[in-house]
């Protein structure tokens, strides 16, 4: 990775520090507005642009030449995870460090998968989220130690995708790949020429079996495991 450019500026026969630029994506104005302030304060950080969604940071991130884009997991609209991977497009320079109250390994797992190059929890002490914010700066990750830890006990607790599937009888397996083209319980019902009970049933019976909560999960699940109608 190419190092970032740190000093580059001269004034006054001086060379000056290169501020990190900041840009911050968050839906509470009152958080944007309290980082934005701590980090002023440091001396060190160029906060260059704030935004309430997505949209609005799709639009300004290549004028405002950001080097750590800092947002919230869930917002309006587009999600951190979603809006992590349209921002690698449109400006690929910018680092992302997720900055959430959210610690569940799925959501953690995720944002790593989508590219995000730190994750920090709100509940840490803002001088966790400087040292975040220059870690990432400097070409590194940032996933702190509770965070690696949530990862690990996840992949130690979930079988291999290939054993949980194992588990599902032959109706069920057909079930998943109807659910998964995106098929209703009715429809599903009808192509299996059973009742909606039945199919409620079975739905159930796969959610335990692969250690799911909703269908959602499972429509995810089963694209992300080549299983579809």
């Amino acid at each position: 990775m190419t190092k970032r450019r740190k000093n580059v500026t001269h004034g006054g026969g001086r060379m000056m520090m290169h501020k990190i630029r900041v840009y911050l994506v968050d839906d509470h104005a009152m958080v944007r507005e309290g980082i934005a302030n701590m980090l002023r304060l440091q001396g060190r950080f160029a906060v260059v642009g704030q935004a309430g969604e997505g949209k609005q940071l799709l639009e300004e991130v290549v004028e405002a030449a950001p080097d750590v884009v800092l947002m919230d997991l869930k917002l309006p609209g587009m999600d951190g995870v979603a809006l992590c991977q349209r921002l690698a497009v449109v400006c690929p320079k910018a680092s992302v460090l997720m900055l959430t109250m959210h610690d569940d390994a799925e959501n953690i797992a995720r944002a790593a998968k989508a590219g995000a190059a730190g994750y920090l929890l709100k509940s840490e002490a803002f001088i966790k989220t400087i040292e975040a914010i220059e870690t990432i700066y400097r070409g590194r990750k940032y996933y702190p130690v509770a965070v690696q830890e949530r990862l690990i006990e996840r992949a130690m607790a979930v079988e291999p995708a290939q054993e949980r599937l194992g588990k599902l009888s032959a109706r069920e397996f057909e079930l998943l790949r109807l659910i998964s083209s995106g098929r209703t319980g009715i429809k599903c019902a009808e192509l299996m020429e059973v009742t909606a009970s039945t199919v409620s049933t079975y739905r159930a019976r796969i959610l335990d079996k692969l250690g799911l909560n909703s269908t959602g999960e499972l429509i995810r699940f089963a694209l992300e495991h080549g299983v579809t109608g």
